[in-house]
């Protein structure tokens, strides 16, 4: 599961090679923010956006209900109740102001119905 997670960090810290003059030597070093979504978890990790180095990562939890055989259902609330949870968590132990990119993932791509209140 790290692997997949760092390969999707990859990601989202190559644009950092290719605009290097973005990053002035006096400013804070650049991090990038990025989210995996899986089956029980989220997994948010701060990277620096120049070397890769893993800065910190929070794993936050999210519960799966199974109403009947072969069904299996999770509340999208719960979703980002856990990603902002394991953001802040990051951002208040670390004091983070120089986010400059961000990279989410999740296992399937999943459809929610929203009414015109978005809920």
């Amino acid at each position: 599961m790290l692997l997949r997670f760092q390969k999707i960090c990859c990601i989202a810290l190559s644009f950092a090679y290719l605009i290097p003059s973005l990053f002035a030597s006096d400013m804070p070093t650049p991090c990038v923010l990025s989210a995996d979504f899986g089956t029980e978890s989220c997994r948010v990790g701060l990277f620096n956006a120049i070397s890769g180095e893993l800065i910190e990562t929070c794993v936050t939890g999210y519960e799966t209900v199974f109403p009947k055989n072969g069904f299996a259902e999770q509340n999208p609330l719960h979703w980002w109740t856990s990603f902002t949870t394991a953001c802040h968590k990051i951002l208040e132990n670390r004091g983070v102001d120089n986010i400059v990119g961000m990279c989410i993932d999740t296992t399937a791509c999943s459809v929610i119905s929203l009414d015109d209140n978005f809920e």
